[in-house]
């Protein structure tokens, strides 16, 4: 995945192809060259350091906001019908953006437990 400035913001965590590690972004510079990061796709394991709780194989943000792990994320009650696909997020900085966005609080990974 090519990323853009646009799609970052300050502390998304994303891969670094140079160093082979996972990153936070520190700096963001619209003309930059960001060929040599990419995003990180989401795993059980980083939602769950997240602090998503898996209830019937959906993780859930909070009780309006779930997302299965292919990244489809949700608002509603998963029992009502009702419930809107609002978005697609495979990769953890959508993730970090999207929640901050609708909560304005920011995502942080904890450590392993």
């Amino acid at each position: 995945m090519n990323l853009k400035a646009n799609e970052l913001r300050i502390g998304n965590l994303v891969y670094s192809i140079t160093h082979k590690v996972n990153i936070n972004v520190s700096l963001i510079e619209i003309d930059a060259d960001y060929s040599t990061i990419e995003g990180i796709l989401l795993t059980e394991e980083r939602l769950l350091r997240f602090g998503f709780e898996n209830k019937l194989g959906l993780w859930y943000c909070n009780e309006y906001i779930f997302l299965t792990i292919n990244g489809d994320v949700y608002f509603g009650d998963v029992y009502n019908v009702d419930s809107k696909k609002i978005a697609k997020t495979p990769y953890v900085h959508q993730l970090q953006n999207l929640c901050f966005s609708l909560k304005g609080t920011e995502l942080k990974l904890t450590d392993k437990s």
